[in-house]
């Protein structure tokens, strides 16, 4: 599927007790989405944490 490149990232604001699960190609990506644009400068937001989720999906 198109989805293989897609890795699942949780992506968490300084201030902020939830995490959010972003879809991306990257770590950068992740941010951009998360904050709602493609692409951009680095947002006022200071994002804390930001992880991997690994899933390993059995055909």
């Amino acid at each position: 599927m198109a989805f293989d490149a897609f890795e699942e990232f949780r992506v968490r604001i300084k201030g902020s007790k939830r995490f959010k699960k972003v879809k991306a190609r990257s770590e950068t990506e992740a941010v951009s989405v998360f904050l709602g644009k493609q692409f951009g400068p680095p947002s006022p937001f200071e994002i804390e944490t930001i992880e991997r989720v690994k899933r390993r999906r059995r055909k």
